[in-house]
């Protein structure tokens, strides 16, 4: 993730990371985004629905060769988190190849 203060989605995805891009997304409608431009438009609808929420690191990086796991919350800046998941990132070479994004379950 990005070092800013205030990550929002569009921050959180640099284009010199994109080396044919995809973004596969755990929602209802299990969502698939190819390329970086694909990926921003999705990111920027989020920062308009939401647009003082911010991203959060929820413990460590996890990495191995080849990929790695972040887990995160998703919500207003020192309140508990609205939305909870992880990403777990594939890289090709040196620069992202996929992304996957898990949802966490609503809490009850």
């Amino acid at each position: 993730m990005e070092s800013s203060a205030n990550p929002t989605p569009r921050s959180v995805i640099r284009p010199s990371q994109d080396c044919g891009l995809t973004m596969v997304c755990s929602s209802i409608h299990n969502d698939r985004y190819e390329g970086h431009a694909r990926i921003a438009l999705a990111a920027d609808a989020l920062d308009k629905k939401f647009p003082n929420f911010i991203f959060t690191e929820r413990g460590e990086i996890i990495a191995i060769p080849g990929a790695g796991k972040l887990n995160w919350g998703f919500g207003l800046a020192g309140a508990e988190p609205v939305i909870t998941g992880s990403d777990v990132l594939v890289t090709k070479g040196d620069k992202i190849g996929a992304i996957y994004t898990f949802l966490d379950p609503p809490k009850k």
